[in-house]
C-alpha cells in the first residue's frame, strides 16, 4: 500500500461525477482514496509539502469505467484462441484453424461467430472431421452459449458425466450448460500457470481500455484460486468483485468465501451468487414467451424451473448475500420477477441484479419499477445482434434493449460481457446513445426514443456501475471514494457529434501511475 500523499492536477479539468455533474482542477489522494478536491491547484503543492508528489496532466482525467459482467479467463483464452472475425464464412474459418490451430492441451479451440457469414451457417462435425480427423477440436460461438465438436471432441465429451442433453450428436453442436462442462474440462487440463497468463492478458486489455474495476460473472473454486494467487503477489491490477457459480460450490462456502475475502485480500471481493436461468438470443435459447419469429417451434430454454431458482435465491437472500440472475427472455425475465416479488423490499435493499433483460414487455416494467433489481445490459448487443428483428419480428422490436425505460424505473448499469462484446467502453457508450443509427440497423427506426444522452450513459458505466457491485466508493472521483481515474484526450461531455466517442483514447490511468510510484 502506498502511504505518500498524491496530488493530482489537470489544466483541462476533472470530472468527479457525472451526475450530479461535478468538476475540479486538482485531487488530492491518500491510500488509494480520494482525500479531497479543489478548484485551484493547491493540493498538488500541498501532497509536495507532505512529502509526497505531484502528478499534473495537460489532458482531461474522468472516472475509471467499471464493468460489473465480465468473464476475464473467457476474455484472456479467447483473445488466445481467436480467430478473426472478418472471416466471410465457414471455409475461410476452415483454412485459418488448418494454417494455424491454436492449441489448449490436446485440443484445438477457436471463436467464430457464423451469423457474420454471408450465408449464416455454422461449422459442422463432419466437415470439422475433414481437416482434423485424429484431434478433438472444440469450436465457441461469440455468445458463449453455443460450439461445436468433431467426432473425437465428441467421444471425449460423451464420456464425462453429466454431459450429453445439450448435444446435437449430428451436427456436433453444443448448447449451454454441457458446452460449459466441455470447457472447463479443456480449461482444467490446461493448468493454473496456463490459467493465470490468460487472467493477465484480460486484465491488460480492460486496463488499456480505461476498466479498472470488474465485476467476474460466474466463477468456480479455481478460478477463484488463480485471482487469489493474483492479488496476494499483487498482480491483480483491476478491483475485482465476484459472483459464484452456485452448483460448483456450497452456499456456506460462498458465504465464507464473502467474508475471508474482505480479510485477506486488497482487491478481490466474493459478492455473491450467479444463475444463468436460460441462454442467449443468437443461437436461440433465449427462453421467450412466445415462440421466435425465424423458428416457430422453438420458444428456448429454461435452464432451471421456478421452484429451484426460488429455492436458491431465498438461500442466498438468507445469508444477505447478492445474486445475479442471467435472463436474456421475456419468459426467463417473468420468472425472475416472479421470484423476486417473495423477496420483497430485500430485493432493493440487497441490491440483488438481473443481467441483460435484453427483452422486457410494457407489463413487466410495472414490476420492475417495484422491486427495483439493478438491471446490468450491453447496449454493444444493439450493434452486435444485426438479425435482431428477424428473430422475434417488428412487433416486439419495441420490446428489446429499453434502455432509456428502464433507466427511468430503477438502476441501470452498463458493462460488455466481454469477451462477447469488445472491452473499449467508448464502443459501448457509443452503442447506448445511437441505437444503430449510423449503421442502419432495423432496430433503431422501431427504438430511437430508447436512445440514451452521454451523461446518462457515462453515468451508467461508472457510478451505477459500481452500486451493481455493491460498492459506492466505487464509479467517482468525490472524497471517500476510490483513487480510479483515467486520462482522455477529449472531453466527452462535450462530444457533440456521436461517432466522435469512437475517437477518445486513454492516455494513462491510476492503476499504472500509482504501480510505478510504488516500485519507486
Amino acid at each position: 500500500m502506498l502511504h505518500t500523499p498524491i496530488g493530482v492536477s489537470s489544466s483541462k479539468g476533472i470530472i468527479l461525477s457525472y451526475k450530479p455533474l461535478v468538476e475540479a482542477k486538482s485531487l488530492l489522494i491518500i491510500d488509494d482514496v480520494v482525500a479531497s478536491y479543489s478548484d485551484s491547484n493547491k493540493l498538488c503543492r500541498l501532497a509536495e509539502e507532505l512529502g509526497g508528489v505531484c502528478i499534473e496532466t495537460s489532458d482531461y482525467i474522468v472516472p475509471a469505467f467499471i464493468d460489473p459482467h465480465v468473464h476475464p479467463e473467457s476474455l484472456g483464452f479467447e483473445t488466445e484462441i481467436s480467430i478473426t472475425m472478418e472471416i466471410k464464412n465457414r471455409y475461410e474459418l476452415y483454412e485459418a484453424l488448418r494454417k494455424n490451430p491454436i492449441y489448449v492441451g490436446e485440443w484445438i479451440l477457436a471463436r467464430f461467430d457464423h451469423l457474420l457469414y454471408s450465408d449464416c451457417k455454422p461449422p459442422t462435425r463432419r466437415e470439422l472431421d475433414d481437416i482434423f480427423p485424429d484431434k478433438p477440436v472444440l469450436l465457441i460461438h461469440r455468445s458463449g452459449h453455443f460450439g461445436v465438436l468433431n467426432t473425437i471432441g465428441l467421444r471425449i465429451a460423451s464420456s464425462h458425466s453429466g454431459i450429453g442433453g445439450g448435444i446435437d450428436y449430428e451436427n456436433g453442436f453444443v448448447f449451454e450448460k454441457d458446452l460449459m462442462l466441455i470447457r472447463e474440462h479443456v480449461l482444467n487440463r490446461a493448468g493454473d500457470e496456463f490459467m493465470i497468463k490468460l487472467l493477465d492478458k484480460a486484465i491488460e486489455q480492460f486496463v488499456l481500455n480505461g476498466v479498472l474495476t470488474i465485476g467476474v460473472a460466474g466463477c468456480d473454486t479455481k478460478l477463484l484460486n488463480n485471482l487469489k494467487t493474483m492479488d496476494v503477489k499483487d498482480n491483480l491490477l483491476l478491483r475485482t468483485y465476484v459472483y459464484m457459480i452456485l452448483d460448483k460450490i456450497d452456499i456456506k462456502e460462498i458465504v465464507r468465501e464473502y467474508v475471508l475475502s474482505r480479510l485477506m485480500y486488497r482487491k478481490l471481493r466474493v459478492n455473491g451468487v450467479k444463475v444463468i436461468l436460460d441462454g442467449a438470443l443468437g443461437p436461440r435459447t433465449a427462453y421467450l414467451s412466445k415462440p421466435y419469429s425465424d423458428e416457430p417451434t422453438n420458444n428456448g430454454v429454461l435452464l432451471i424451473n421456478r421452484d429451484d431458482l426460488y429455492r436458491i435465491a431465498m438461500s442466498v437472500n438468507e445469508y444477505g448475500l447478492q445474486i445475479a440472475i442471467h435472463a436474456i427472455g421475456d419468459a426467463a425475465l417473468d420468472i425472475v420477477l416472479d421470484v423476486f416479488e417473495h423477496l420483497g423490499t430485500d430485493v432493493e435493499k440487497l441490491q440483488h441484479r438481473i443481467e441483460h433483460a435484453s427483452i422486457v414487455r410494457d407489463d413487466q416494467l410495472e414490476k420492475i419499477n417495484k422491486l427495483k433489481p439493478i438491471l446490468v445490459v450491453q447496449p454493444h448487443f444493439i450493434l452486435s445482434d444485426i438479425w435482431i428483428h428477424e428473430r422475434v419480428g417488428k412487433d416486439r422490436l419495441k420490446y428489446v434493449y429499453r434502455f432509456k425505460t428502464l433507466s427511468n424505473i430503477t438502476t441501470l448499469a452498463f458493462s460488455t460481457d466481454a469477451p462477447v462484446e469488445p472491452v473499449n467502453p467508448w464502443r459501448t457508450i457509443y452503442a447506448a446513445v445511437c441505437r444503430g443509427a449510423y449503421e442502419s440497423l432495423p432496430i433503431y427506426k422501431h427504438t430511437m426514443s430508447e436512445k440514451m444522452n452521454i451523461i446518462e450513459a457515462l453515468h451508467s458505466y461508472t457510478k451505477l456501475a459500481g452500486l451493481a457491485l455493491r460498492d459506492n466508493r466505487l464509479g467517482t472521483l468525490l472524497p471517500g471514494c476510490y483513487a480510479d481515474f483515467i486520462i482522455v484526450d477529449k472531453n466527452p461531455i462535450e462530444i457533440r457529434e456521436p461517432r466522435d466517442l469512437l475517437d477518445i483514447r486513454v492516455l494513462g490511468n491510476s492503476v499504472k501511475i500509482i504501480k510505478e510510484l510504488t516500485k519507486n
